[in-house]
């Protein structure tokens, strides 16, 4: 019998509200074999949510041990150090899986602080070989790095994005507009630089959830658990990947039917660690 994978994006332990725990996915992980949480687990670069992030990423991980689920944790912008791990290659390369900050050089560009953010990046990069520059590995370290700057810098600025707070910002609301807009066809872009062999994309980040085909390669967005809350998961199973909503019960997150479905060439063996730079 396949393994199953279950890959989840943007659960920001810490900060969602007290309804939203580790318990409240474990009906999901269940189901499968292999839970991998594609970036922004917790928040762990912001001091008012350390406590709280920290234990429910604990027990997220006693969960998942106890349920004899193997737990794999990619780094996201919001937690650039809970792992090593900032990308996966699964089914033989044809998918590859990574939170999405590394997109675009200012990791959030609708953010006041992506000036900042895209120096940084641009500042590891000079400190990297030149030939080095082109790789995959090279702009995944360098993302961390200016995430990781970010939250260095300007830690008593931090602040949640709502529908409210977009209010007393609205240039800002538009740059996200544009922003979902276009991601999809910037995914593609990269993807053609960087992991050519990858025909399917697996992204958070962005909180926009989504499938979207461009120019032979399949973008697929998660969404997130926060606003405007209407998360995905996808699932891969053998040689097929789905892409399943989530909603909320009583009893926590269950399944809804898939919305999507994609064959694939090879079956996913556990995966790896990949190269690091």
């Amino acid at each position: 019998m396949p393994e199953r994978y279950i890959i989840l994006s943007d659960l920001h332990f810490g900060r969602a509200g007290p309804e939203f725990t580790p318990v409240s996915l474990r009906g999901l992980w269940r189901a499968g074999d292999h839970l991998i949480i594609n970036g922004d687990c917790a928040e762990l670069h912001d001091p008012r949510y350390w406590d709280v992030a920290r234990r429910q990423v604990l027990e997220l991980e006693d969960l998942c041990e106890a349920d004899g689920v193997t737990l794999t944790l990619l780094a996201g912008n919001h937690d650039p150090s809970i792992s090593p791990l900032r990308h996966l290659f699964l089914a033989g390369g044809e998918v590859l899986v990574t939170h999405g900050d590394v997109i675009h050089p200012a990791i959030a560009p609708w953010c006041h602080t992506a000036p900042l953010i895209r120096s940084a990046f641009r500042e590891a990069m000079s400190t990297l070989p030149v030939e080095s520059h082109a790789t995959l590995q090279s702009r995944l370290w360098a993302s961390q790095h200016a995430a990781t700057v970010k939250w260095e810098r300007v830690r008593d600025q931090i602040g949640w994005i709502s529908p409210s707070r977009l209010l007393l910002r609205p240039w800002a609301f538009v740059q996200i507009l544009i922003y979902w807009a276009t991601f999809p066809r910037e995914v593609r872009k990269f993807v053609a630089d960087y992991a050519p062999e990858s025909k399917i994309v697996v992204l958070g980040h962005t909180h926009r959830q989504g499938v979207w085909i461009k120019n032979g390669v399949t973008v697929i967005n998660t969404g997130a658990y926060g606003f405007p809350a209407k998360p995905r998961a996808v699932l891969i199973e053998g040689r097929e990947m789905s892409v399943l909503p989530l909603r909320r019960s009583s009893a926590g997150y269950v399944f809804g039917k898939p919305i999507a479905r994609f064959p694939l060439h090879a079956d996913s063996p556990h995966p790896a660690p990949p190269a690091l730079a």
